[in-house]
């Protein structure tokens, strides 16, 4: 699927490699920082935060125009996924 994407955004293996390494980063970065807010604020509002903000960076990255939005959007993927 990455080769695909890259044969249609004009990037190299190397660039969209980047791809999953920005979303696993923003994991990584949800949970060390994210997850530990509930234990400070109302979770149920949390979820519904991230939820919102994770639907927005799907869109953002279904019609990102270019490798630059589509790791930004990735990140802010990997940071709210973490919903559990």
């Amino acid at each position: 699927m990455l080769g695909v994407l890259g044969a249609e955004i004009q990037a190299g293996a190397r660039s969209i490699g980047l791809i999953p390494t920005f979303t696993q980063l923003g994991y990584a970065l949800g949970i060390l920082f994210l997850a530990p807010l509930g234990d400070r604020f109302d979770r149920r509002r949390i979820i519904l935060i991230k939820a919102a903000v994770l639907v927005l960076s799907l869109l953002a990255s279904g019609f990102a125009p270019g490798l630059g939005a589509l790791l930004a959007a990735s990140l802010c993927i990997g940071l709210s996924a973490t919903l559990a």
